[in-house]
């Protein structure tokens, strides 16, 4: 009886152990994946903050583009109308200097000042259609620009929720195991 009593008592100590030691492992287990989950969030939020910043950076310099486009075209602009200004001046100034000579010349140079008013008129257009052609252009690029980081942003969210549920899921059947060994040895 007495050596029944110590057998009892040995496998009560087995039991016990077996089940602080369980204890133990799940805790351990949990802490585990709490640091996981930390770290993992951590670096999420490395991401987001990277991505944002990148985002900033590109949209901040196709605004530093346009505004030097509108400039560039500002200045264009500009310059042709004190072109024109100057070359209608000097016109006024040619007839009215043959009227006080030869009226009979005006005819004539009125015909070439319209000429040279078409032709200038037609200048101006194709530079303003070439200006309009390189902002629809830079425009074009900077949309595919924000596409394509907004692809980016998309991937990376999708990684990292792919990952998340990765390591969630690994967690679980992790746990499930442990439940299933302590089931086993008649281990709550």
């Amino acid at each position: 009886e007495a050596d029944f009593a110590k057998e009892i008592a040995w496998l009560t100590s087995i039991q016990q152990a077996t089940v602080a030691a369980a204890v133990a492992q799940e805790a351990q287990v949990q802490a585990d994946f709490a640091r996981g989950q930390a770290y993992l969030e951590s670096i999420n939020q490395a991401t987001a903050a990277a991505a944002a910043a990148r985002d900033a950076e590109a949209i901040s310099g196709l605004q530093r583009g346009a505004a030097y486009l509108n400039s560039i075209n500002q200045a264009t602009v500009a310059a042709q109308n004190a072109r024109n200004a100057e070359i209608a001046a000097a016109a006024d100034k040619e007839i009215a200097y043959l009227n006080s000579v030869n009226p009979s010349l005006v005819p004539a140079a009125q015909k070439d000042l319209d000429n040279e008013k078409a032709w200038m008129a037609s200048i101006d257009a194709r530079t303003l259609a070439s200006a309009a052609d390189r902002d629809a252009k830079a425009q074009s690029g900077a949309d595919r620009g924000l596409a394509y980081l907004n692809w980016i942003n998309e991937r990376t969210v999708a990684a990292q929720q792919a990952r998340d549920a990765a390591g969630a899921s690994g967690f679980e059947r992790g746990f499930a195991y442990l439940k299933e060994i302590h089931k086993k040895l008649g281990i709550n």
